[in-house]
């Protein structure tokens, strides 16, 4: 049979496998690294991701009734302290008073500590050569600061509904017109003064959240060095180091909190009571004084402590019990 020189001119099957080379071992092991790299990476985002849910919304169940008080006594002069503020909310609301607007961050605190946790321990591992290199101080404190900001965009319109939520207790003092509930509440926003409202305040919640977060986290880990490191803690020592870690990082932003709790109540965003941070810290000094600052302060370190506690020791036992699905 005489073939044609076109088909005589293609290689059979058995040159080709003949001409084919190995890959080298090299570039074998390149494939299988990176391959194993994206795996861990991903393992690594889905731990941290659940670990850190679970632990948040633990944290936000325990210190909401005081979280309340809290927003009450920064929004509102009206009340003399901590303790009156309590009694007026029971009386004129009753206890469900306490828990108004926490259908939003229940329903969007998922998000938002997921969002917080797969971000710090994602810009954690960013920072590291290995694995296996210790954690320090600067690489917690700049990894709570991308943490911070990136919550941010969930955070604003989030916390947003909730202070405005908890804040209608003074409405119901005066019979004033007040949500029914969280959905109401951004329905009528969204309808009044469009999408872009909830987003009112940005600059202060981010200046909150990157501060917060960074101090947060920087303390938590620096008590926990202080008590003996991470390998030798005991369960008992890394909830006092969360409580205090919530407590002291409180302090040292609440002057922050106040400025951004003050701009995300506002709902008439057209004829804004602030022009910016600046602005409601200088009107709010001259028609106050310096008290505001701290107004509210005991019952945001109360709730500090536990709320501290439950969510960083929470998120450090769980995991170390999910250890081993990263190092499968």
């Amino acid at each position: 049979v005489i073939r044609p020189r076109f088909f005589s001119a293609l290689p059979n099957k058995d040159s080709m496998e003949e001409d084919r080379e190995p890959l080298p071992d090299s570039e074998v092991k390149v494939l299988f690294s990176s391959t194993s790299s994206v795996k861990s990476k991903l393992k690594h985002f889905i731990r941290d991701t659940l670990c850190g849910t679970t632990a948040g919304i633990c944290g936000i169940i325990v210190g909401y009734p005081l979280d309340t008080i809290k927003v009450n006594l920064q929004t509102n002069n009206a009340y003399k302290g901590s303790l009156d503020c309590f009694w007026s909310i029971l009386k004129n609301q009753g206890p469900g008073g306490f828990f108004r607007g926490m259908i939003s961050p229940i329903t969007g605190y998922w998000f938002s500590s997921a969002i917080c946790f797969s971000c710090y321990g994602a810009a954690l591992r960013f920072q590291k050569d290995s694995l296996d290199e210790k954690t320090t101080l600067r690489h917690t404190i700049v990894a709570g600061v991308v943490a911070g900001y990136m919550l941010c965009f969930i955070s604003n319109p989030m916390d947003r509904l909730k202070i405005i939520m908890q804040s209608q207790s003074s409405l119901v003092k005066s019979n004033s017109e007040v949500y029914k509930n969280t959905l109401s509440c951004a329905r009528h926003i969204i309808t009044t003064e469009g999408p872009r409202s909830l987003f009112h305040g940005y600059t202060s919640n981010v200046a909150k959240e990157t501060v917060g977060c960074a101090l947060w986290f920087g303390i938590y880990h620096a008590l926990k060095n202080t008590m003996g490191g991470e390998e030798d803690m005991t369960i008992g020592s890394r909830v006092l180091a969360g409580g205090l870690a919530g407590s002291a990082s409180w302090s040292l932003i609440y002057p922050l909190d106040v400025v951004r709790s003050r701009m995300l109540k506002e709902q008439n965003i057209d004829k804004p009571a602030y022009t910016g941070m600046i602005d409601c810290w200088r009107t709010s000094i001259r028609n106050e004084g310096y008290s505001w600052l701290y107004r509210g302060w005991r019952a945001t370190i109360i709730r500090g402590f536990p709320v501290g506690a439950i969510i960083l020791s929470m998120n450090d036992v769980l995991l170390g019990l999910t250890q081993d699905f990263v190092s499968e």
